[in-house]
């Protein structure tokens, strides 16, 4: 990355370094960059700022929110601050076009350029011609390079090196097999990944590996629900029956009444309370009777809904006696720093209680997080997490999965657990992300 006088595409999976290898990155440039701008997601700026060198940290300027919104001259402060920290919205709100920067770095770029058609894509392009370009060396990081396929990957190429990809559909007609119908034209997938991967190599630095982590499922059968939480059954039943379009593996229509109905199903599987129903649903219970067993508190328990967060927290907070912090939208960073910090303060007390020389161990932390809000935080001190319910998106497991385990992660056994509804939506669902091919069908054995 330093070596290289145009920009770089960092394709690494989660958790593998991307903001130590880009900081790496600036210090190695000669000569040093004299203005730096780093276009993160707001959840990411203490990310960021923990990971710099500490003489570095001072010069870095955050202009987002109220800082810039409060601003007599917006356009003068990024103009005047050589280091800022900044999101991608608020730089193309604020900032003067014309601004020159030695070094933009722009995080999980795939937010902002999923294809050549998003503003933020159209807004950057404009200042890539050789009489308007306002950077030197442009990089853009992300876990999930391709979303929708290999044809994600023309935007980010063409920002980075415009001399070489000039033209999004020859680069569509030579690596992406195309259908052409008299409806339209329909990108089906890759010629040949292979060759992919080698004519963008010069661009693309790829780091990928498997994390060697210890995936479990806890099954919740229809007939248990039946026997042991019959509230729960009852109320699922009829909001099935309801359904106008069956969700099955092998097709999947969705209408607006079918999506919604869709959604209530998964919440009466997760938290039956968010409909009304006086119960917290077996998959909860499933996963507090496995806390149990396992005799620690360290965990971390992923739900698909923020409001469920709140009921769980206080059940366990009231039932179990055991202190919990919930991470989900809304959040201020600082919000999201103090509760990430007693996390993992109280259950390294936790861990350091432990003993037959300790007669009064600490209780622990237990985090109950929303799964798409686990993006830019690390629970280092966590020994396990638990999914009820599932997303439709791989990245989104894999992103919180992900929480755990850091680079500088403590040597404690990890563990993942599943909650999976045997005979349900959410089975059904499984079985079709793994027919559409959104997740691998080795994740879904385990």
């Amino acid at each position: 990355m330093a070596q290289t006088p145009y920009g770089q595409l960092l394709g690494f999976r989660m958790r593998l370094g991307k903001t130590i290898t880009t900081i790496r990155a600036l210090q190695l440039l000669q000569p040093r960059p004299r203005r730096v701008l780093l276009l993160v997601p707001p959840k990411s700026f203490h990310v960021w700022l923990e990971h710099m060198p500490p003489n570095w940290r001072p010069l870095f300027k955050i202009l987002h929110g109220k800082t810039i919104r409060s601003a007599e001259n917006p356009q003068q402060e990024f103009a005047n601050s050589p280091f800022v920290i900044s999101t991608v919205r608020t730089y193309i709100k604020y900032a003067h076009p014309n601004l020159y920067w030695d070094v933009i770095v722009i995080d999980e770029y795939h937010k902002y350029f999923r294809n050549r058609k998003t503003t933020s894509y159209k807004w950057f392009s404009k200042r890539t011609s050789p009489r308007n370009v306002r950077w030197k060396r442009l990089w853009l990081l992300s876990g999930s390079p391709i979303r929708k396929g290999v044809q994600d990957l023309w935007a980010p190429l063409h920002l980075i090196a415009p001399h070489e990809w000039t033209s999004y559909w020859r680069f569509v007609d030579e690596h992406c097999i195309v259908v052409r119908t008299p409806f339209g034209t329909e990108i089906t997938g890759a010629k040949n990944i292979q060759r992919t991967i080698q004519a963008t190599a010069k661009y693309i630095i790829r780091r990928k590996i498997d994390f060697k982590k210890r995936r479990s499922f806890l099954d919740v059968t229809l007939e248990q629900m039946q026997a042991e939480d019959p509230e729960q059954y009852r109320a699922y039943q009829e909001l099935e029956q309801s359904m106008t379009l069956k969700v099955s593996p092998e097709e999947f229509i969705a209408t607006m009444n079918t999506v919604s109905q869709f959604i209530a199903l998964r919440k009466v599987l997760v938290c039956p309370e968010l409909l009304g129903v006086r119960s917290l649903g077996l998959g909860f219970r499933a996963v507090i009777d496995n806390i149990r067993m396992r005799d620690d508190p360290r965990n971390i328990i992923f739900v698909p809904f923020k409001e469920a967060t709140r009921i769980f927290s206080r059940w366990i907070e009231t039932e179990l006696g055991i202190p919990t912090i919930r991470l989900h939208s809304g959040l201020t960073p600082n919000q999201l720093q103090e509760r990430i910090d007693t996390f993992n303060r109280l259950n390294a007390e936790y861990r350091t209680s432990q003993g037959p020389q300790n007669e009064d161990p600490v209780t622990g932390c237990i985090c109950l997080c929303t799964t798409q809000f686990a993006e830019a935080f690390s629970l280092k001190e966590a020994t396990a997490c638990y999914f009820l319910g599932i997303e439709s998106s791989p990245d989104i497991l894999e992103q919180a999965e992900a929480r755990m385990y850091s680079l500088d992660s403590q040597h404690v056994e990890k563990h993942t657990f599943f909650v999976r509804y045997k005979g349900t939506v959410e089975e059904n669902l499984w079985a079709y992300l793994i027919q559409r091919g959104r997740i691998s069908k080795d994740l879904y054995d385990a």
